[in-house]
């Protein structure tokens, strides 16, 4: 495969150090016919040599990649975070943030949030210039990004208030949680003055500063989602043994189904509408993905491949009709997706430790992350020629 090096314009003193890092690989594959295995080939990728992904997130269309690296750690030398953006798959912007540790990219592909190790949070209006950040503080915990692409949801460190920062002024949130938050967030597009809380035992929501409504859920709170672009509804994985639950900000409670044995980590998405929610529960070494309709219980589900490590992940994309998710087999990691009935649609191998992945909602593309400094980008409509090699993407 041919190698192409990586535009550097890092604003960093150490230039040997992400010289050497950034060296990148870049192939693409476009075959000719399909395979009855149905295995996706990679379309494109990038290598940071000696490098460390940590975070990556995904715009609506699956154009725009960012991503927070950690490069060049030695005995004598701390890491260099690195913020590295690309479009369409081309190098788009790249600098230093040291300690950088989260992100978070809005829909369009435009704004970007990013934390670092100390809960530091910065604002980008566009990560694609080179305009200053706005500084929005340090948070207690995890923060979010807002619709409006200008909001941020968080707690300040040394507060017990939740709070919407905006740059024309703060709206604290009275009532807000000030602790056991398992996860606080924008639930729908439409409602950038709405923030939904999922604490042991409630489902909280917010609009305009004040709470709008409580729903009961189990304890402990394992997963809480929403139906992103509109609808209305909110679920959670909760209890243990474990529930899923669903609500409707109209109608109240949707339904309420048992998910059967012990749980130690979950991971759950909706549909846009909420119609439809996925979720992967994870128990020792077993993970089982079930895909419930919201207002009638479990579709379908199946047991995932589970070798150990590894956060559980799962998309609902393309308006229920294509979920996707990980699993680690002896041979290596690999995503895997499947339709509204349950049946394989393909599966995309992933050579390395798998960090995380993020697809557009089309479900048709798809970027992940790995521990050995890679991004491997995938289009769903562009199948392997062959079937892959075992381990090898």
């Amino acid at each position: 495969m041919p190698e192409n090096p990586l535009p550097r314009r890092l604003m960093s003193a150490r230039a040997g150090v992400l010289a050497a890092a950034l060296a990148v690989l870049l192939a693409g594959c476009t075959p000719s016919a399909p395979d009855p295995e149905l295995a996706l080939r990679w379309t494109w990728r990038r290598h940071l040599a000696g490098a460390k992904m940590i975070d990556l997130d995904l715009s609506f269309n699956g154009r725009q990649v960012v991503v927070v690296a950690a490069a060049g750690a030695g005995a004598d030398q701390p890491p260099v975070h690195l913020v590295i953006g690309l479009e369409d798959g081309k190098m788009a912007n790249d600098w230093r943030l040291q300690g950088a540790s989260s992100l978070a990219l809005d829909g369009a592909g435009e704004a970007l949030l990013v934390a670092d190790a100390g809960g530091e949070m910065y604002l980008y209006a566009d990560w694609r210039k080179s305009d200053p950040p706005r500084r929005i503080g340090r948070a207690a915990g995890a923060a979010a990004l807002g619709p409006d692409r200008t909001s941020v949801l968080m707690r300040p460190a040394g507060s017990a208030r939740w709070v919407l920062k905006r740059s024309g002024g703060d709206t604290e949130l009275a009532g807000a949680p000030a602790e056991g938050v398992a996860r606080a967030w924008f639930p729908f597009l439409g409602m950038p003055d709405t923030v939904a809380f999922a604490v042991p035992g409630e489902l909280r929501v917010f609009t305009g500063g004040a709470q709008r409504v409580a729903f009961p859920i189990q304890a402990p709170v394992h997963a809480a989602a929403s139906g992103y672009a509109e609808g209305g509804v909110l679920a959670a994985v909760a209890g243990n043994p474990p529930r899923f639950q669903a609500f409707s900000l109209d109608a109240g409670k949707l339904g309420d189904w048992p998910m059967g044995g012990g749980i130690d980590r979950a991971h759950l998405a909706c549909s846009l509408t909420g119609a439809l929610c996925a979720a992967i529960a994870e128990a020792g070494k077993g993970r089982v993905l079930r895909l419930f309709d919201t207002r009638a219980g479990e579709r379908w589900r199946t047991a995932l491949a589970h070798e150990g490590g590894g956060m559980p992940r799962v998309v609902v994309a393309a308006g229920g009709k294509v979920i996707i998710a990980s699993e680690r087999v002896a041979a290596g990691w690999r995503i895997r997706a499947w339709d509204g009935a349950g049946k394989a649609l393909w599966q995309a191998p992933i050579a390395g430790p798998l960090v995380d992945f993020r697809a557009s909602w089309s479900g048709k593309r798809i970027a992940a992350v790995t521990e050995d400094g890679y991004i491997v980008y995938f289009d769903a409509d562009v199948i392997a020629p062959k079937k892959p090699e075992a381990g090898k993407s």
